[in-house]
């Protein structure tokens, strides 16, 4: 294939990540050069944030996964991952257990925010660079 037809491709794929943060680990999105890598890091996946608690309570999956982030590749290939152990696991939408139906559900939840528009009301943040930084504040202007 040649790099425009991969282009081409790469842009019918929707790719979300969802990122599993505690509150001590949610202070970090305010710190403008850790958020500015992981972007920089996962260009091309739109990324959203929620609180661990809620994730595992809302979800119905065991906080026993020690899950730190899901991706979702064309609402098919799950990536999940686990940043102590540096352990991926990948899973099709079509594997039916519990911890993989309730993760699916949050990609569901997730999507039902943006298209309502709800996203800043519920239990999912997107993650972007902190507005107090001067980069964005000059930007605004």
């Amino acid at each position: 294939m040649r790099a425009n037809e991969n282009s081409a491709i790469e842009k019918l794929v929707k790719k979300q990540r969802i990122v599993i943060l505690t509150k001590e680990e949610a202070k970090d999105l305010d710190n403008y050069a850790i958020v500015s890598e992981f972007l920089k890091t996962t260009e091309g996946t739109k990324s959203y944030w929620i609180d661990q608690d809620d994730f595992y309570k809302l979800f119905d999956i065991s906080a026993k996964m020690r899950l730190d982030d899901a991706a979702l590749h064309d609402e098919q290939l799950l990536i999940l991952r686990q940043r102590e152990t540096k352990l991926v696991m990948l899973a099709l939408s079509s594997h039916k257990d519990r911890a993989c139906n309730g993760i699916l559900r949050a990609f569901t939840e997730l999507n039902l925010d943006l298209t309502l528009n709800r996203l800043e009301r519920g239990h999912f943040k997107e993650i972007t660079l902190p507005s107090s930084h001067p980069y964005n504040q000059h930007k605004k202007a």
